[in-house]
């Protein structure tokens, strides 16, 4: 899993207004903005991080999470589908678990059980220009892209990456019976650096590299 926890500042580490630039200023208010609609629910947990990218995904799946529409969610591979989907599951598909469980359902308005034999199967399809090649049917994707959903790139979630990189650090180093004291600043400035085209699942691949081949109280990246 990319990841497991929503991390969201507290006490002391809570901004400052006073002092910061106006650009900064703006971008703090606007993630305050979204983090209190997003703590409305509890379907997040499990998700870190605290960008304002971020944070205007989760705005969104909140919206669509209690309402019946389709949701298509398209992003690039390693970016953590599977936490966004389970949130979103998690508010709204009792109905649908029911009729998966038991194979029976009602008509709305109607009072008699009837039996479905239904099968439910999960498949990866590329979208991507797909309809307009003929690879992928436009009927079928107009159907699916009700409520859109897209989940950012890491490198579009630069402010998500110290987070990220220390929740792995802790998870990996408490399996390893290791304990880091500092991670070095040249290793975190090449994590914020870096441009991570294989995402977060890339960036947990590092840490728990890194934590193995680490034999002193300071982490630094292993470069291989």
């Amino acid at each position: 899993m990319p990841a497991v926890r929503v991390d969201r500042p507290g006490g002391p580490c809570e901004p400052v207004e006073r002092g910061i630039p106006q650009p900064g200023l703006r971008l703090v208010r606007e993630r305050e903005a979204l983090r209190a609609e997003i703590d409305k629910t509890s379907i997040f947990e499990g998700i870190v991080g605290d960008s304002v990218a971020l944070m205007s995904l989760l705005s969104r799946a909140s919206k669509v999470a209690g309402t019946d529409a389709t949701v298509l969610i398209t992003l690039e591979t390693g970016t953590g589908k599977e936490l966004v989907a389970r949130a979103i599951h998690r508010r709204s598909r009792v109905a649908l678990l029911r009729v998966l469980q038991e194979r029976e359902f009602e008509r709305v308005g109607g009072r008699e059980r009837i039996h479905a034999d239904i099968r439910v199967m999960r498949r990866r399809i590329v979208i991507d220009g797909g309809a307009g090649r003929g690879t992928f049917r436009q009927d079928l994707f107009y159907r699916l892209n009700v409520f859109p959903i897209e989940i950012p790139p890491l490198r579009q979630r630069r402010d998500d990456i110290r987070l990220l990189a220390e929740y792995f650090i802790g998870c990996y180093a408490r399996k390893a019976g290791k304990t880091f004291r500092r991670v070095s600043e040249r290793t975190l400035n090449r994590l914020q650096s870096y441009p991570w085209p294989r995402n977060v699942r890339e960036l947990q691949n590092i840490i728990e590299r890194s934590v193995i081949v680490s034999d002193t109280d300071e982490l630094t990246v292993d470069e291989r």
